[in-house]
């Protein structure tokens, strides 16, 4: 009885060492392993024998993993990707294979990163980014996947730096808090550079 805690510890350990740097895609809610079926155009599954999968499907990658719901082939439901310690990284909706409803992704801290709405595949609504301390320092009106409408920018303190309108992916107009008007070059270095000096 003596060794009885060191043979406790030895099991704990090598119970500890076959579960750590793996990831099975195959737990205990998946009914398929991504890497068994046929995937076809957008990501459309069947099982090898031409049957269009429904249910959850579990997929390893080196990073961590993803599990989708399925449904007749495509993916509908919530998708969601894990990093490699086990942390939510992306999570998003699909309605027959197209995202639908609002995506979010994740910092490695677990604070949200981005979010934005997707309809018929495409993101529509309002995108948010943040962050890794959960500050807003972006906000943007999307429409068709192109920034379309309003676009504000933040700093680190989640002040409002500056304010411009899109037309399909394109600055049109800006200005600062200040009111300073942006002038048609400084846009233009903006959408190149992605940054602006709003003194």
């Amino acid at each position: 009885m003596k060794n009885l805690p060191i043979i406790l510890l030895i099991l704990l350990l090598a119970a500890c060492a076959a579960t750590s740097g793996s990831v099975d895609p195959r737990d205990a809610r998946c009914d398929f392993d991504y890497d068994e079926l046929v995937i076809g155009d957008k990501l459309f599954a069947t099982k090898p024998d031409g049957t269009p999968v429904s249910g959850l499907v579990c997929q390893a990658h080196p990073q961590g993993r993803w599990i989708s719901n399925y449904k007749n082939g495509n993916r509908h439901g919530l998708t969601s990707r894990y990093d490699s310690s086990g942390r939510l990284d992306m999570e998003a909706n699909y309605k027959d294979g197209l995202m639908e409803g609002i995506a979010r992704m994740y910092h490695p801290n677990g604070q949200l990163a981005n979010e934005v709405n997707h309809k018929n595949g495409m993101q529509e609504g309002i995108e948010k980014r943040y962050d890794e301390d959960g500050t807003l320092r972006m906000e943007a009106v999307v429409k068709k996947d192109l920034f379309d409408g309003e676009f504000k920018l933040y700093d680190e303190a989640g002040k409002l730096q500056i304010i411009m309108i899109f037309e399909q992916d394109r600055p049109i107009s800006g200005k600062c808090p200040s009111g300073k008007e942006l002038s048609e070059e400084e846009l233009m270095d903006f959408a190149e550079s992605g940054s602006l000096d709003c003194e």
